[in-house]
């Protein structure tokens, strides 16, 4: 996914019109007009994510658009206005347990000595 972030509606508009005339690329637009500080010099670029990751505005326009799509009207969120492409897609591809069984391993260790430690806690007697 990347985007372009402007600060009102009118520009966006502007630059959805230029971009679908070929008058402009999505790259080009974003290096020049993107006010997103960290995405706007990439091209936008807002790399590999779950949409999750984002405002529920700009999950929900990511996901209504297919691989190579660009939104047709501008995006709304409290950063400002978006117009949004989404390059490619790919599954989200979840390990197997055998991949997390050690993290887990680890993580319930933690917290069962987390729970022994309060009951040593609670049952101490200090002078």
């Amino acid at each position: 996914v990347r985007h372009i972030l402007v600060k009102d509606e009118k520009t966006a508009q502007d630059l959805i019109t230029q971009i679908k005339n070929k008058k402009i690329t999505f790259d080009e637009a974003a290096k020049k007009d993107s006010i997103d500080p960290g995405s706007g010099k990439n091209g936008g670029e807002l790399g590999w994510a779950p949409t999750s990751n984002y405002v529920p505005e700009f999950a929900q326009a990511v996901e209504s658009l297919k691989k190579g799509q660009t939104t047709d009207k501008p995006v709304h969120t409290q950063f400002g206005w978006h117009i949004i492409e989404v390059e490619d897609t790919r599954p989200i591809k979840f390990p197997s347990f055998e991949e997390v069984k050690p993290q887990i391993t680890e993580m319930l260790r933690q917290q069962e000595l987390g729970e022994y430690q309060q009951q040593l806690m609670k049952a101490a007697t200090i002078k």
